[in-house]
């Protein structure tokens, strides 16, 4: 009988353990995938699958406990226990192998070229619509540097950053109204940031930040969007 109850204590200590940290995960995934996941793929999704099947399992366990934990100790026990056993370490495993959630986060993200020819050119300024945009042109050689700094701004700022590639821009307005977009946004790199915004008297203003491939130029935009 004393190794029967510590068999059950046992128990009652590791499906606790295992269902606090299904608990945690299954948690952490639906929070965190709400905010930052755009489009989950195979992975992500066998992940919370994996988690429910862990989870039916650890109710299995316990049931079958429940019905042995009065009986005297056997095969069938041992196995029980042995079972709980698995879905624990199967729990374990799964907490460490947290998925990085931000990874499935699109920003920069891009939007139209008709978009950005609206906003550039609009004489208003609507401080809920009018974000900062990015420009870039992809096939310049500093384009995943910069893209990677402005990304990780995004994310840790928790705010989104609308972008588009200058190609695609000269491509869908044609040439005249390409060159009237940069020279309203006082664009002349390939990598820049536009923004409107208001100044302490309500007054509205664009500001531009051109050759963000310098981390000069790159910082003193970051510092801005932050003050603003």
């Amino acid at each position: 009988m004393k190794m029967q109850r510590r068999l059950n204590i046992a128990t009652i200590i590791l499906s606790i353990i295992a269902g606090g940290l299904l608990y945690i995960k299954i948690t952490d995934y639906y929070q965190l995938s709400n905010v930052w996941v755009d489009l989950p793929d195979a992975s992500l999704k066998n992940y919370i699958l994996r988690l429910w099947i862990l989870a039916g399992a650890l109710i299995l366990s316990d049931l079958v406990w429940f019905y042995l934990r009065s009986k005297d100790l056997d095969f069938k026990t041992w196995s029980g226990f042995g079972f709980l056993i698995v879905v624990l370490l199967g729990c374990i495993f799964q907490f460490t192998q947290t998925p990085n959630y931000k990874n499935y986060h699109e920003t920069p993200y891009a939007i139209s070229a008709t978009t950005v020819e609206k906003r550039i050119n609009a004489k208003s300024f609507d401080p809920y619509k009018d974000f900062p945009i990015y420009f870039y042109r992809k096939t310049d050689s500093t384009y995943k540097g910069v893209h990677h700094q402005i990304r990780q701004f995004s994310l840790e700022q928790q705010n989104d950053i609308p972008s588009i590639d200058l190609a695609t821009l000269e491509k869908k307005l044609g040439k005249k109204r390409y060159a009237v977009v940069l020279k309203n946004a006082k664009i002349n790199s390939n990598s820049a940031f536009f923004m409107k915004y208001y100044d302490d008297n309500g007054d509205a203003h664009r500001i531009t930040f051109n050759n963000l491939q310098d981390s000069e130029n790159l910082n003193k935009a970051f510092k801005f969007m932050t003050d603003h």
